[in-house]
């Protein structure tokens, strides 16, 4: 099984939202791949559970805010 394929549906990880897409969905980075996750905000530290991967991206859902942003 591809490292790719593990993280879908696996469980979760914390990351950092640098920004937000232009659809609005927050943007991190993880190990140099870029990850959008749905519902969060740049400058929070979420937990996140991984929907999807794509060779040059991955997509993942907010499940806890673990530090709030500012905004």
């Amino acid at each position: 099984m591809s490292k790719k394929n593990r993280l879908v549906g696996s469980l979760l990880h914390d990351v950092y939202i640098e920004s937000l897409s232009h659809e609005g969905r927050g943007v991190a980075r993880v190990e140099g791949k870029t990850v959008f996750v749905d519902g969060a905000l740049p400058g929070e530290s979420v937990a996140i559970h991984y929907t999807r991967s794509k060779p040059k991206f991955d997509e993942a859902e907010m499940v806890d805010v673990n530090h709030p942003s500012e905004y």
